[in-house]
């Protein structure tokens, strides 16, 4: 299963604000728990929704604990850069950066809806099940953690990614 969902658990960890620098550690934590816990896993239930529980608690530590800290993001490059050089990448980077750094302006209980929701394609039903809310909650943060995503976006877009 390490080696299967590893990298699922480093994305999520990074789009619940988990800086770059700890989600070795971070993803570590998540699969000790998840071994410490696998007996009560349903194996006919997908594993993705479970993982994301354990991942949830991890990165809501981490939060509260309030371990991580403001990054610099790379200076705004030109537009019509082609897609097929390295500066595509960069430019790439520079918009998963600004989406990572919006993401993180959001309260959590929103994050993790819109990260399961409509990042990782979670049904409004598992979403609900992982986070303990009701279905209508998951819709609700949903939306206004979208409508707060794209204030967010335009904000920092217009700083250049920088505050």
């Amino acid at each position: 299963m390490f080696e299967a969902e590893a990298e699922y658990v480093r994305r999520s960890l990074r789009r619940l604000g988990v800086r770059p620098a700890d989600l070795d550690d971070l993803s570590q934590d998540v699969f000790v728990a998840v071994h410490g816990a696998f007996a009560t896993y349903d194996a006919a239930r997908a594993i993705r929704p479970w993982l994301f529980a354990f991942v949830f608690r991890v990165a809501s530590n981490y939060r509260r604990l309030a371990r991580h800290r403001a990054e610099r993001f790379p200076e705004e490059l030109p537009d019509g850069v082609d897609e097929k050089t390295p500066e595509a990448e960069v430019v790439a980077r520079r918009r998963r950066d600004l989406l990572l750094e919006a993401l993180g302006e959001l309260p959590i209980d929103r994050r993790s809806a819109v990260v399961m929701f409509d990042m990782d394609g979670f049904t409004a039903g598992e979403t609900a099940e992982v986070l303990g809310v009701p279905i209508n909650t998951v819709y609700s943060r949903v939306r206004k953690g979208r409508d707060e995503l794209r204030r967010s976006l335009k904000r920092l877009e217009g700083l250049g990614g920088r505050e």
